[in-house]
């Protein structure tokens, strides 16, 4: 049940809503093999213009929180050190300004292009707000959603040099990962390929001890962070609306449902 649109369900007392957190969330890719977001630099300061907070208050009545701008979302295991050593990355104009300064870049016009699917305009409308104090100018290209989309060789999320991508949660990290960031992955919309990050990433997931795979993540999420080939802004929560006869029904993290405790009251 997504905040936008369900709002006569949420608002209907005849309805209990079920809150969990979650890990879905909306990437904002750059293009890494594009000109200006070849430069780290300038990616970064994108990413300081955003006012996260503001943005959990703005398009979800807080039924989110801020991400920073890795995969590593609290919900899932082996997050902590993750969620924990790295600063969370806030708005601040003048270090983006000082990013900017230094890649040699004093403004810029860049196309952001996403769907018409639940937030996702809104969102872009804020990025374009939130870049103008540093002298980027987002032009917005909204696009109907299978269209954006697309399919065989007409994707054009996949090609644009700016784009947002809504992701739904997977039961755990190494899922979310898979299809986004290692080289050469399918979906890799910012086309972003980093040596150090596949190997850790590879180590990760072969790695049995429950310690080391808490170091490693923060060794990923460090990488992520740093380079920010996406902007990850916020996590999701999941939202479920039943009616009150059903009892039982999970409040689950992802879009998988296990109904062997629902039942139905007389």
């Amino acid at each position: 049940m997504p905040l936008k649109g369900g709002e006569p369900i949420l608002a209907n007392p005849n309805f209990t809503i079920l809150r969990h957190n979650s890990a879905d969330y909306r990437s904002v890719h750059m293009r890494v093999d594009q000109a200006p977001f070849q430069d780290k630099r300038v990616r970064q300061a994108v990413a300081y213009c955003i006012d996260r907070a503001a943005l959990v208050k703005s398009l979800f009545n807080g039924a989110a929180s801020v991400a920073n701008d890795h995969s590593f979302a609290p919900v899932y295991v082996d997050t902590e050190l993750a969620n924990s050593d790295i600063p969370q990355r806030t708005q601040d104009y003048d270090k983006a300004k000082a990013l900017l300064a230094a890649a040699g870049v004093t403004g810029f016009d860049i196309t952001l292009t996403t769907g018409q699917y639940l937030e996702m305009p809104q969102y872009a409308v804020a990025i374009r707000e939130y870049c103008k104090p540093v002298g980027i100018n987002v032009n917005l290209n909204v696009m109907p959603t299978d269209q954006y989309y697309g399919s065989g060789d007409n994707q054009p999320w996949l090609v644009v040099p700016m784009g947002e991508t809504d992701w739904a949660a997977r039961g755990t990290v190494a899922q979310a990962i898979v299809p986004e960031f290692p080289t050469g992955a399918l979906w890799n919309s910012a086309h972003w390929s980093d040596p150090d990050f596949d190997k850790l990433f590879a180590d990760y997931n072969a790695e049995l001890d429950h310690q080391k795979r808490k170091q490693l993540s923060l060794e990923i999420a460090k990488i992520q962070n740093e380079e920010v080939p996406v902007m990850i802004s916020y996590w999701i929560a999941a939202q479920r609306a039943t009616t009150k006869a059903v009892q039982g029904f999970p409040a689950a993290p992802d879009n998988f449902i296990d109904l062997r405790a629902t039942w139905l009251a007389s």
